[in-house]
C-alpha cells in the first residue's frame, strides 16, 4: 500500500495541467470565436476550474480505492513494460467509460449529476471544459473492475488520457474523418451524442423542469415551460431595483433578453446514442449507435435551460428534481425506481419513459444577458485574477497543508459563483462580491508575504473594488428605501 501512496504523489496529472490552462487551444476555435459570448465562455470555464479543484481534493480518495483492490485483490501481475498491458488499458478505460456515460443518461441521480455538461447552447470546445462535479464522486465505482487486472499507473495514465481526447471532439469544424468514424468517436459522432431531444412526462405537482433534450417531466397541470416563465417572472419584479447596478437605460430592456433565435426540430433520431469515449465500437456492439445527418440542424442545450451563468448552481439544482420527483411518488418502490431508474420514467411506463412521450421543439431562445461594457472588462479582469490563483494552487498544493487548500479552494469557488452571479445580474450579487474583494484584502494584509510586488498590485485592485461595491451596495439599498 505505502507502493501505491507514493505512486499517487509522483503520478503526472494530466488532466489538471490542462486544467492549470484552460483557454489556450480555445481562442484558435472557430466555433468559440464565431458563437461564445463572454458570459457563456466565461461560465464553461469555470466548469472546468470547479471540476479540476473537485479533482484535486477528492481523487486522493478514488486513487486509493483502486490501489486497495489491485493489491489485495488481482487476479494477475501484468508485465509493466509490455505494450499489450497498455493496450488493454486503453480498451479497458474506454469500455468501463461507456458504461459510466450511459448510466449517466439511463440513471435519474447520474443524470442529474451529468447534465451540466449537456446544457451549454453552443457546441464548441469550451463545451469540454463543462464537467461535473459530482458525477466523479459515484463514477470512480465504474473503474474498480479494472483493479484486478490494470495496474494503477497504466489505468490512472489511460483515464486521464481518455477525457483529454474527448475535449477536442466538441466542435463543429470537423465534418468527418472518414474510416476513422468506424472505430473512434470523432466530432461528427459526439455531436449526435450533445442533440437537442425530449420526452414529455407527468410528474409530480411540484416538479422542477427536468432533463435536458432526451426527457423532460412537467406536472399535471402546466407544461414546464409555464413553470420556467413564472419563476422568471417571480425573480424579475425583485431584479427591478437592482438591475441599474449593472444595466445602463439604454439596456435596461434587454435584460434577461434572450438572444440569437435559431428554428429547428427535435433531433429525436439521436435520442440516447454515442456514449463512447475514445471508441465508438461499443455503441456500435450494444446498439446505441447514430449517424449523424448533415441535412439536419441540430440545436444543442436543454429544453428548458436554467437561465443562469452561475456555474454552482447550474451543477447543484437538478438535484431538486430528484427530490421533489422522489417526494411525488405514492409507494417506497416508486420512490426508489423514481431515483435509479429513467429521468422521464414514470409510473406505469417503461424504465426510459415511452416513445410516445417524445416531445419536439421548434424553436430555441438563448439566454444572454447584456451588460455594461465596463462590468464586461471588470469581470474578465477578476476571471483572469482566479485562473492564475487555481495555476499557482496547482503547482504548489502538494507543499502546502490540507486546511490551507480547502481554503484557498473554497475562495476559488466562491470567486467563480460571484463572477457566475454577476454576469446573471443576480440581485445580491454585489453584496458577495464586496465581501469577496474584502475577504481578500483582509487575508493579504493578515497573513500576506511582505514586499511582494505583485501581491501589493494585486491587493490595490482588490481594495479599490471593495470601495467600488461598497458605494454601489449604499446607493442600491437608499433607492430601495425609497421605493417603499
Amino acid at each position: 500500500m505505502e507502493c501505491g501512496k507514493q505512486l499517487m504523489r509522483n503520478h503526472p496529472q494530466y488532466t489538471l495541467d490542462h486544467s492549470s490552462n484552460p483557454n489556450l487551444p480555445i481562442i484558435d476555435d472557430p466555433d468559440y470565436c464565431e458563437s461564445d459570448a463572454l458570459d457563456n465562455a466565461t461560465s464553461k470555464t469555470c466548469h472546468s476550474v470547479e471540476h479540476s479543484l473537485d479533482r484535486l481534493v477528492f481523487r486522493g480518495a478514488e486513487n486509493v480505492a483502486y490501489i486497495f483492490i489491485y493489491e489485495n485483490f488481482r487476479l494477475m501481475e501484468l508485465p509493466w513494460g509490455s505494450a499489450w498491458t497498455w493496450y488493454l488499458a486503453v480498451v479497458g478505460v474506454d469500455f468501463c467509460y461507456y458504461w459510466l456515460h450511459r448510466a449517466c443518461h439511463e440513471v435519474h441521480i447520474l443524470w442529474a449529476q451529468h447534465q451540466v455538461h449537456h446544457s451549454s447552447e453552443e457546441f464548441n470546445l469550451t463545451v469540454g471544459l463543462r464537467q461535473s462535479i459530482l458525477q466523479g464522486w459515484c463514477g470512480f465505482l465504474f473503474y474498480l473492475p479494472l483493479a484486478v487486472i490494470i495496474p494503477p499507473a497504466h489505468f490512472l495514465t489511460h483515464q486521464q488520457f481518455n477525457l483529454l481526447f474527448q475535449f477536442w471532439i466538441h466542435t463543429k469544424s470537423v465534418h468527418t474523418l472518414g474510416p476513422l468514424e468506424w472505430v473512434f468517436n470523432t466530432p461528427r459522432h459526439h455531436r449526435v451524442h450533445h442533440a437537442l431531444f425530449s420526452r414529455l412526462a407527468l410528474s409530480g405537482p411540484d416538479m422542477l423542469p427536468l432533463r435536458h433534450a432526451r426527457r423532460t417531466c412537467v406536472t399535471s397541470r402546466m407544461l414546464v415551460g409555464k413553470l420556467v416563465v413564472l419563476k422568471g417572472a417571480s425573480l424579475r419584479a425583485e431584479r427591478l431595483v437592482w438591475t441599474g447596478l449593472l444595466l445602463s437605460r439604454s439596456s435596461l430592456h434587454k435584460h434577461h433578453g434572450r438572444q440569437r433565435r435559431s428554428t429547428s426540430r427535435c433531433n429525436l433520431y439521436c435520442l440516447d446514442k454515442n456514449y463512447g469515449g475514445l471508441l465508438i465500437i461499443w455503441d456500435r456492439l450494444f446498439g446505441t449507435f447514430a449517424d449523424e445527418r448533415p441535412k439536419e440542424e441540430i440545436i444543442y442545450g436543454l429544453v428548458y435551460n436554467q437561465p443562469s451563468f452561475n456555474p454552482f448552481f447550474l451543477q447543484i439544482f437538478y438535484n431538486m428534481n430528484v427530490i421533489n420527483k422522489w417526494k411525488s411518488m405514492s409507494n417506497w418502490q416508486d420512490k426508489l425506481a423514481a431515483v435509479w431508474k429513467g429521468p422521464s420514467w414514470i409510473p406505469g411506463k417503461p424504465r426510459l419513459g415511452a416513445e410516445e412521450d417524445k416531445l419536439d421543439i421548434k424553436s430555441r431562445d438563448k439566454y444572454n444577458v447584456q451588460l455594461p461594457l465596463w462590468c464586461n472588462i471588470y469581470l474578465l479582469i477578476h476571471f483572469v485574477v482566479v485562473v492564475i490563483g487555481f495555476q499557482e494552487l496547482a503547482l504548489r498544493y502538494m507543499g502546502m497543508s490540507p486546511l490551507a487548500v480547502l481554503g484557498f479552494v473554497a475562495y476559488i469557488l466562491t470567486s467563480l459563483t460571484t463572477i457566475g452571479m454577476l454576469f446573471d445580474n443576480h440581485p445580491y450579487a454585489c453584496l458577495f462580491e464586496l465581501v469577496r474583494c474584502l475577504a481578500f484584502v483582509w487575508y493579504v494584509h493578515v497573513f500576506g508575504p511582505n514586499y511582494d510586488p505583485a501581491i501589493s498590485i494585486l491587493q490595490s485592485v482588490f481594495l479599490l473594488s471593495t470601495f467600488f461595491w461598497l458605494l454601489k451596495t449604499c446607493h442600491i439599498l437608499q433607492i430601495k428605501v425609497k421605493t417603499k
